[in-house]
């Protein structure tokens, strides 16, 4: 059983001078637990975070598709890291499919069509860097695939992003696998 307080409390150790929001959510958009700067308090804080995870789902979603036709790997010449095209627009400027105005930073897909594992693009609200929080759904009570987003200031870093972002996302999987044991 996924115990929010705990993750929201996993969440917060994320948060920089250059993190200002981490989310964990579904790709449908569920948000599950969320931290941010200042402290989340109001339920104007919580409506904001539901409608970065709606966003940050939308967009993932947008590139999923890309990843498993593998579109993706074949932009980057067979390697498994880097820029790819922007969907719904064509170009790497403007507005996608999902409404949100902003540019691509990188994609990191799967060269065999397995999807997407990590996309950075820099909107209005700042850098997201979304990752995919590999869960085994065979061990865990989890059932639907889990993103993690971590919304960096315009400034933001990508390669320090990608960082904190796959560390948290690691340590979430494992967590929820044994949620007893590791925490939430």
């Amino acid at each position: 059983m996924l115990k929010p307080k705990r993750l929201q409390a996993l969440l917060t150790q994320s948060l920089s001078t250059t993190v200002s929001s981490a989310l964990l959510f579904t790709t449908s958009g569920s948000l599950l637990a969320y931290a941010s700067k200042p402290e989340p308090t109001t339920a104007a804080a919580a409506k904001e975070a539901r409608t970065q995870a709606a966003l940050a789902s939308a967009i993932w979603q947008d590139y999923d598709v890309l990843g498993r036709s593998g579109v993706v790997g074949e932009v980057l010449g067979g390697q498994g890291s880097g820029s790819g095209p922007r969907p719904g627009s064509g170009s790497s400027a403007g507005s996608g499919s999902n409404g949100v105005t902003g540019r691509r930073r990188s994609v990191g897909a799967d060269v065999q069509g397995a999807g997407t594992r990590w996309v950075c693009v820099e909107a209005e609200m700042g850098t997201l860097m979304i990752v995919k929080v590999d869960v085994d759904s065979e061990r865990s009570a989890v059932h639907e695939q889990l993103l993690m987003c971590l919304i960096g200031g315009k400034g933001a870093e990508e390669g320090i992003l990608k960082a904190k972002a796959d560390g948290l996302a690691k340590y979430l999987a494992e967590a929820l696998v044994e949620p007893e044991k590791n925490g939430p």
